[in-house]
C-alpha cells in the first residue's frame, strides 16, 4: 500500500522529476487513460488468447491518419509485430493500433509475420483505413502461435468509444503479469492551443535498460511532423523507459509508438527547434516517465523499489553505466528485498560497471541520505536510521564517484520468491 501511495503522489505532482528529467508547466490529469486525447476511441475485448473471458485484445483508433513514430526493441530474435510495426512506419503515418496479450507471436517465422499482417486487415476494416496504417503489437508467451482466427474475429466484433471506461478496458486488454493498468495523460499549452498528450502501457517483467517487455502507446492531438516526433518519443524513452531495469532481460517485443493528430489547431512543429517542441516533448517525457515508474513499481514481485542516483562521474556516459550495473545486479536487488545495506555489493558493482573512468578510492555510499562508505571504505554511521531506510517501501541509493559532474538516474526494485515464484514455470 505505501508503495501505491508513493506512485500516485508521483503520478500527482510530476514523474518526469523523479528522473531528472525538468519539464515545464503540465497539468497531470485524472481519470487518465488512451481516450484523454480527443478524438481517441479505444476497446478492450477478449479474443479468446487467453482463458475464461479476460481481456486480451487492445484497439485504439485515432479517427485520423496520424504523424507517427515508434522505437521497437533493440533484441535480433524480433517478433512478428515488431516487424510488420516498424515496415509500417516507414512513412511515418499511422491511423491505429491493435493490440494482443497473452501470446507473444515472437519465434514463430513467417506463419507469424502473416498473423500480424492479418490482424492489421481485420483491424483496418474496422477502423476504415489501409492496414498499412495499422500497427500491431503482441506480448506474452514466446514460441506460441496465435489463434488468429479468434483474434480477427475478435477485432472486427469489437465496439470502440471515446470515454474513459473503454481506454482503461484497453489497457487491461494489454496486461500479462501486470497486477494493475498503467496510464497516464497531462495537458499543456503551445501557442496558446491546448495539446493533450495520454498513453498507456504494460510491463512488470524482463523490464531492462533499452526498453522491456513493454508496451506502450502514446497519443496526442498536437500537430506536429512525423520526424520531430520521433526525436521527441526517442529522447523521452531514452530518459524513462531505458532507465529503470527489474531482471536486466530484454524481449522480444518492445514497442513505443506515438500517434498525434494534429487537431489541437496549434502551429505544426516541424523542427526540433520551433516553437512547441519543448513544450509537447515535456507533455511526452511526463507521460513516459509516469508510465515508467508505474511499471517498476509493478515488478513481478515487488515489494520495495530503489532510485539509484549516481553524481560525481566523469561523464554523463559513465554514470548511466554505473548506475544501471547497480540497478541490475542480482546481489544487490537480494539484498534490497532483505533490508540489508550491503554498501560492499554496490561498491563491486561500481568496479565492474564498464565505465571508463572509476577510481574507488573516491567512492562514497549513502542509503536514504545517510554515508555509509567515503572515499571505498566503511564509515562511522547511525545504523539504526540505515535500517529503518531500508525497511521503507521506496529506497534512495546514491553514490558519487568523486570524479566530475556526470549523473544519472535509474529505478529498479527488489527480487525475492515471489519473482521467482512468477517465472519458475511460465511456460
Amino acid at each position: 500500500m505505501a508503495m501505491k501511495n508513493w506512485i500516485g503522489h508521483v503520478a500527482a505532482t510530476g514523474a518526469a522529476k523523479e528522473f531528472g528529467i525538468a519539464t515545464g508547466e503540465l497539468e497531470i490529469l485524472d481519470d487518465a487513460s488512451i481516450c484523454s486525447t480527443p478524438g481517441i476511441a479505444a476497446a478492450g475485448t477478449h479474443a479468446g488468447v487467453k482463458a475464461e473471458g479476460a481481456l486480451d485484445l487492445a484497439l485504439v483508433d485515432a479517427g485520423v491518419v496520424c504523424n507517427s513514430a515508434g522505437v521497437f526493441t533493440s533484441n535480433r530474435a524480433k517478433a512478428a509485430p515488431v516487424l510488420v510495426s516498424i515496415d509500417h512506419l516507414a512513412d511515418g503515418k499511422a491511423r491505429g493500433i491493435a493490440a494482443n496479450s497473452g501470446c507473444a507471436n515472437a519465434c514463430t517465422g513467417e506463419r507469424g509475420v502473416e498473423d500480424s499482417i492479418a490482424m492489421t486487415a481485420a483491424a483496418a476494416d474496422l477502423f476504415a483505413c489501409a492496414p498499412s496504417q495499422v500497427l500491431v503489437a503482441s506480448t506474452g508467451l514466446i514460441g506460441f502461435y496465435l489463434p488468429i482466427a479468434a483474434v480477427t474475429s475478435g477485432i472486427s466484433g469489437a465496439t470502440l468509444g471515446t470515454d474513459s471506461q473503454c481506454g482503461h478496458a484497453a489497457a487491461r486488454a494489454i496486461m500479462t503479469t501486470d497486477t494493475v493498468p498503467k496510464e497516464a495523460a497531462v495537458k499543456t499549452s503551445v501557442g496558446g492551443k491546448e495539446v493533450t498528450v495520454s498513453g498507456m502501457a504494460k510491463g512488470a517483467a524482463m523490464l531492462a535498460p533499452s526498453m522491456a517487455t513493454m508496451l506502450g502507446f502514446i497519443t496526442t492531438d498536437a500537430s506536429i511532423e512525423a520526424d520531430v516526433l520521433q526525436v521527441a518519443l526517442r529522447s523521452a524513452v531514452a530518459s524513462t523507459f531505458n532507465r529503470i531495469s527489474v531482471d536486466a532481460c530484454q524481449s522480444t517485443n518492445d514497442t513505443v509508438v506515438a500517434l498525434a493528430t494534429g487537431t489541437a489547431g496549434n502551429q505544426t512543429i516541424d523542427t526540433p527547434g520551433a516553437p512547441g517542441f519543448l513544450e509537447v516533448g515535456d507533455a511526452i517525457s511526463e507521460v513516459c516517465a509516469q508510465l515508467a515508474l508505474k511499471m517498476v513499481c509493478d515488478g513481478e514481485g515487488a515489494t520495495k523499489v530503489a532510485r539509484i542516483a549516481v553524481n560525481g562521474a566523469a561523464s554523463a556516459s559513465d554514470a548511466l553505466a554505473v548506475a544501471r550495473a547497480i540497478a541490475s545486479s542480482v546481489l544487490v536487488r537480494c539484498s534490497l528485498h532483505g533490508a540489508d545495506p550491503y554498501w560492499g555489493r554496490i561498491a563491486s558493482e561500481i568496479g565492474a560497471s564498464g565505465a571508463d573512468e572509476v577510481r574507488p578510492e573516491l567512492v562514497s555510499i549513502s542509503y536514504g541520505g545517510t554515508a555509509v562508505a567515503a572515499k571505498g571504505v566503511a564509515i562511522p554511521h547511525d545504523e539504526d536510521l540505515v535500517r529503518e531506510h531500508m525497511a521503507k517501501p521506496i529506497v534512495e541509493i546514491v553514490c558519487d564517484l568523486g570524479l566530475g559532474d556526470g549523473s544519472s538516474v535509474m529505478f529498479s526494485c527488489d527480487l525475492g520468491p515471489g519473482y521467482i515464484e512468477e517465472n519458475r514455470g511460465t511456460s
